[in-house]
């Protein structure tokens, strides 16, 4: 192979994976975030379904040491702190009238629940959409170092003439 076409070529695959970095470090992650929450409360908060008052007892957010995510999970109480439910981020939670809410924690001890799930899907679906890009440019950056390595490698084996 000559070595005028593989310097084209190996430049050619090294700009793919560059502009792929560049890409994945310029991109921004998005958020999700509720603007129509049916109930916002912080810890302590307390609100009315049908006949039941519900109190906020805790929202506790936790972050893994290894991968930074942060965990939120509220738990509502009611009944006189008889009956108890704690709930996670994007779980759903059936109050005792049959209303089903979707428990979102924005980050800040607040915890919101919305009966309108579909803005909320939505924007997770955004986020794993994004995760998906983010992986496949990594791959292009690794298929593009492979060819770059092949093409060079094959660039200096001896001519058979």
């Amino acid at each position: 192979m000559q070595r005028r076409a593989v310097a084209v070529f190996a430049t050619f695959f090294l700009l793919i994976g560059v502009a792929s970095y560049g890409l994945i470090v310029t991109a921004e992650e998005p958020t999700i975030e509720l603007e129509d929450a049916d109930i916002q409360l912080l810890q302590g908060g307390e609100f009315t379904v049908g006949d039941q008052t519900y109190t906020v007892s805790s929202v506790d957010e936790t972050e893994d040491e290894e991968t930074g995510e942060v965990t939120s999970e509220g738990e509502l109480v009611w009944e006189e702190g008889e009956m108890s439910e704690t709930v996670a981020q994007g779980e759903t939670i059936t109050l005792d009238d049959g209303s089903e809410y979707l428990a979102f924690f924005p980050g800040d001890g607040t915890i919101m629940l919305t009966q309108d799930t579909t803005e909320y899907d939505a924007q997770v679906a955004a986020q794993e959409a994004f995760g998906d890009r983010i992986s496949g440019l990594w791959w292009i950056i690794a298929t593009s170092g492979i060819f770059v390595f092949s093409l060079v490698a094959f660039a200096f084996l001896p001519s058979r003439y």
